[in-house]
C-alpha cells in the first residue's frame, strides 16, 4: 500500500496481486488505475441546499480553488452547478481568478448531473 497524504488529495493506491486469480497460462497486461478527485454532493440530499453548502460544499471548493493554484498537475471535476453558483455569487475576486484560471487550463472541469428520480 502507499499513500499520496497530500492534505487535499488523499489517495490510497492498493497494489495487489492477481495472477494467482488467473487460470494456469493466462495472463494480462498491468492494469492502468485513474483516481480523479469530483465533487459529488447532491443538492439537497440530506440537508437542505443551504445547510449541505455552509457546512461542507463551501470549504471544499476554498480548498480546490486553493490546491489548484499550487500544483497544476492535480485535476478536479466540479458537477453539482447549484453549489457552484452559491460559491462564485461569494467568491473573492482572487479566487475568481483563479478558478477562471483553472477552468481555463482544464485543471477544473465542469459538468451537470441530473437528479435519478
Amino acid at each position: 500500500n502507499k499513500m499520496h497524504a497530500s492534505p487535499f488529495f488523499r489517495v490510497v493506491v492498493v497494489m495487489c496481486m492477481v495472477g494467482s486469480f488467473l487460470a494456469p497460462g493466462v495472463s494480462c497486461a498491468p492494469a492502468r488505475i485513474f483516481v480523479v478527485p469530483h465533487s459529488h454532493d447532491d443538492v439537497g440530499w440530506l440537508q437542505t441546499i443551504d445547510v449541505y453548502y455552509n457546512t461542507k460544499v463551501k470549504y471544499i471548493y476554498d480548498t480546490v480553488v486553493d490546491e489548484l493554484s499550487k500544483n497544476s498537475a492535480r485535476k478536479f471535476i466540479s458537477v453539482e452547478m447549484a453549489y457552484f453558483h452559491m460559491w462564485w455569487t461569494n467568491a473573492t475576486d482572487s479566487q475568481r481568478t483563479l478558478t477562471k484560471k483553472a477552468v481555463s487550463v482544464c485543471v477544473w472541469r465542469m459538468g451537470y448531473a441530473l437528479h435519478s428520480r
